[in-house]
């Protein structure tokens, strides 16, 4: 009996005799490569939610995200009005928040990332849960 280059899997010939235990060995072959296979796999979501305006919100995930990149429904970042400028958006990673100054606007967390209400004090305002505005991400683990 012959086999695979790859995966040594069994290839029978006509004259070869057919074991139970070549079958058996074979599928538990091909069960971990297709687990390793998966668990290599990066997971990729994508999600909406709706600012309830609380200075700190917790969006739950079925993991905890490596980066999470949120922006309003209609696309902005980023606006300026009245001499301010509101950032609604940005890209978080697992050890680096998405901030300005020491105002954190995105933040991983374990399964998971927290979005902040509005952080007034400067010309700049960070607002990534805004009391009815509705944001999307996209979160990678």
């Amino acid at each position: 009996m012959t086999k695979t280059t790859n995966y040594q899997l069994n290839q029978w010939a006509k004259s070869d005799r057919l074991m139970m235990d070549d079958f058996n060995a074979d599928n538990a072959k091909i069960d971990a490569a297709l687990k390793a296979n998966a668990d290599a796999m990066p997971r990729i979501l994508h999600g909406s939610y709706t600012g309830d305006g609380a200075d700190t919100r917790t969006i739950s995930l079925p993991f905890t995200p490596k980066a999470v990149l949120i922006t309003t429904a209609d696309g902005q970042m980023c606006s300026v009005q009245s001499s301010h400028t509101y950032l609604r958006g940005g890209i978080a990673l697992q050890e680096k928040p998405a901030a300005h100054n020491s105002a954190i606007f995105i933040s991983v967390v374990t399964d998971g990332f927290q979005v902040y209400k509005a952080q007034p004090g400067t010309n700049l305002h960070t607002e990534t849960n805004t009391k009815n505005t509705e944001y999307v991400y996209i979160a990678v683990g």
